[in-house]
């Protein structure tokens, strides 16, 4: 077994190997699947940024996608189902059966992609039924010690970088300096194209001898922008007229679709298929901009040819809105439903067919299982609603732009929440209520009007308050939860101790930012200018501290302090710099970076602080 981050390959200390221990005996005990069947293999399959229209299947003719239509034919196929409106918000979801809000994350950047670490994921429930368990691909739902999926429920990993379509380095994005030796971050580049090194992968991983049943999250970084395509597949598209933009952006998709291809067919030849149920979405709706370029009004047009309202990053049905595919041979007849389904779903759903008892699920779930939907296609869904959130802290009166700008914190943030503020929505079988940022809602008749074009309010008054009700009294229930809207809590102690991201601060102090609205980096030029993190320390004791922060020049004079313990240094020139060893107790619940002199223009980026224990 050649992979990377699988549990064989080293040890994880002695809490993984209790892990180890439990998971050979929940695989000796793990009940059966539905009606006595062999508990089937997992395999979820996850695209970035598709939308609804980027399938030959529902296009105008501008894209093939054959092998993902074939899946469909051969599926369960659910015409109803929402994803959430962006990458990290929909993998909250999907891994922990809560809506992303409830679940930690709030945004994509900034702190808001960490998954609260009290909460269960799927892989993690999987396990204690006895399945193997690997992430191939993106993650985007937390970095640093105890968020990574290593440490979070999945026995191999194999992660790519987002979103390099090409020679990409296989990890994480923002790989601290100081830690880009270690097993989980090592750089392990693929020369050549993303998606066919993933195919690799997952043949390999599909090709492996396993007693136990397994479950993997194939998540593509496809067809998220750049558009990067091979060249003979974009001079496919522009001889048909494409324009070299647009063309590659299809290229990439059918890319994709071809490398999902290779894995229905892998499935097939080795015989796996018939006991391995394949699971198809896109995690939120289209994009029409990439780094290269803008796509056309008429390009637009043919990608959604139903004419959706909304993008990515909107609760509109063109942001949230996806096919989902569900395929088991063995179990699943064929055939479209129109059962009201979310990616919180997922996570009940596949805990059934693997035979997890229901008593068994963690707490507070807003999905549930569709299973009825799957195995009965003449059954009735009982009525329920689905809610959702768009991206932010919804705090009336607070604007900060960009994201990390100089002042920003969280904590205050919370207290000046709102449900005026909030972007929501509702829906049930037939309406959906589109709450805005401005107080006012909108409601729309989803049977007559998909685009949501007209309100009509005024037309079922009954309906509108109905579902505003009940909306306001999810949106009750999520800001009481005390980790809703919150920056991540940092743990220090889990291997190889702990890293402080400055772009996930809870509170950024003296005129410290972030560069630009997609900050990965901060900086600060005033004394007493810093960055305050939210911590748990679950390994008290010494800690070497690791600042790494582009220094032009010797002479930024800075200090970093946890509990009532503070270290002071004085920077070299150079990228990673060794400020001293601090004694950090168990009592500790937030560290501080400061900067004490005028730094003037010596300091470029200050990126994270890596925290090691002290040898």
């Amino acid at each position: 077994m050649n992979f990377r981050y699988g549990l064989p390959l080293f040890a994880l200390g002695a809490a993984t190997t209790a892990a180890q221990a439990a998971q050979a005996q929940a695989a000796q005990t793990a009940p059966a699947a539905r009606d006595g069947q062999q508990r089937p293999n997992i395999l979820l399959i996850v695209s970035d940024d598709q939308g609804y229209g980027d399938y030959s299947s529902f296009g105008q003719g501008q894209v093939q996608t054959p092998c993902l239509d074939r899946l469909a034919s051969e599926s369960r196929y659910f015409t109803n189902f929402y994803a959430e409106p962006a990458s990290a918000p929909c993998r909250a979801s999907l891994l922990t059966g809560k809506s992303f809000v409830r679940a930690g994350v709030w945004s994509v950047h900034y702190g808001g992609d960490y998954i609260a670490l009290d909460e269960t994921l799927l892989p993690q429930v999987l396990q204690q039924a006895g399945y193997q368990t690997a992430l191939i691909g993106k993650w985007h739902s937390g970095k640093g010690p105890g968020y990574l999926p290593q440490y979070r429920g999945y026995d191999l990993v194999e992660p790519v970088v987002m979103h390099d379509h090409i020679d990409n380095d296989m990890t994480f994005n923002d790989v601290p300096i100081q830690l880009e030796n270690h097993p989980y971050w090592k750089k392990m580049t693929c020369h050549g194209w993303t998606l066919d090194k993933m195919a690799a992968q997952t043949l390999e991983y599909l090709d492996t001898p396993r007693e136990q049943p397994f479950f993997l999250q194939l998540a593509f970084v496809s067809p998220h922008a750049p558009w990067h395509a091979p060249e003979e597949l974009v001079e496919k598209y522009g001889a048909q007229g494409q324009r070299q933009l647009f063309a590659a952006m299809n290229a990439l998709i059918e890319h994709m679709d071809s490398t999902v291809g290779k894995v229905l067919d892998h499935l097939d030849r080795t015989g796996l298929a018939e006991n391995t149920i394949v699971v198809f979405f896109s995690d939120n709706g289209y994009v029409h901009n990439s780094p290269q370029g803008k796509l056309n009004d008429e390009e637009i047009a043919l990608r959604n040819p139903l004419g959706l309202r909304g993008t990515k990053s909107t609760v509109f049905e063109g942001g949230i809105w996806s096919p989902l595919s569900v395929r088991w041979p063995a179990k699943i007849a064929p055939g479209k439903t129109e059962w009201l389904g979310h990616v919180y779903d997922l996570l009940p759903t596949l805990a059934e067919v693997a035979g997890v008892p229901a008593q068994e699920l963690p707490e507070g779930l807003d999905g549930q299982s569709l299973g009825r939907a799957l195995f009965d296609a003449g059954a009735e869904q009982p009525e329920r609603i689905l809610f959702g959130a768009g991206l932010g802290v919804p705090a009336e009166g607070v604007k900060y732009n960009p994201p990390m700008a100089a002042g920003r914190d969280r904590e205050a943030e919370r207290e000046k929440i709102s449900y005026k503020a909030a972007n929501l929505y509702a829906r049930n079988a037939r309406f959906k209520l589109v709450k805005h940022t401005n107080g006012t809602a909108e409601l729309f008749d989803m049977a007559a009007d998909r685009q949501e074009k007209t309100d009509v309010s005024e037309s079922y008054p009954q309906q509108r308050e109905a579902l505003e009700n009940a909306l306001k009294e999810w949106f009750g229930r999520v800001v009481a939860d005390p980790k809703t809207f919150r920056s991540p809590v940092f743990p220090i102690g889990p291997e190889p101790g702990g890293v402080l991201y400055f772009n996930s601060a809870a509170r950024l102090e003296g005129d410290m930012a972030g560069k630009g609205p997609w900050a990965h980096s901060l900086i600060a030029r005033e004394p007493g200018s810093g960055a305050v993190w939210n911590v748990t320390v679950t390994e008290p004791g010494r800690y070497a501290v690791y600042l790494q922060a582009d220094a032009a020049q010797q002479g930024a004079d800075v200090s970093f302090s946890a509990g009532g313990n503070s270290i002071r240094s004085t920077l070299a020139k150079g990228k990673v710099h060794r400020l001293g060893v601090i004694e950090i107790g168990a009592e500790c619940r937030t560290a501080r970076f400061t900067l004490n002199s005028d730094a003037d223009q010596s300091v470029k980026n200050y990126w994270n602080i890596v925290l090691e224990p002290a040898k």
